[in-house]
């Protein structure tokens, strides 16, 4: 299965790897419960949430995945205008 951000693979009958097309590397794993709720895994263990759907549970991990991207671009956007380089701070 595919979308914009991710692709899904199937491991098992209720488990999926969700990776991220832009550098291939494993973001989060989607287990399908018997009662047909979705449980989103982290790596090391971490429990998100449970979704109704696979839809739904994908469509967190694409909100989550933006919300890093977003992190990362301020982050990086503060780094590249700040106001001296980190050789003129210990100069100071």
């Amino acid at each position: 299965m595919f979308n914009k951000i991710f692709t899904l693979y199937k491991l098992s009958h209720d488990v999926a790897e969700v990776t991220a097309n832009v550098d291939g590397e494993s973001f989060a794993f989607i287990k399908t419960q018997p009662c047909g709720k979705n449980i989103v895994l982290f790596s090391a263990g971490i429990v998100h949430d449970a979704f109704p759907d696979g839809k739904s549970a994908i469509d967190e991990l694409e909100r989550i995945w933006l919300l890093i991207r977003e992190a990362e671009t301020k982050a990086l956007s503060k780094v590249r205008t700040g106001s001296c380089t980190q050789s003129e701070k210990w100069k100071a």
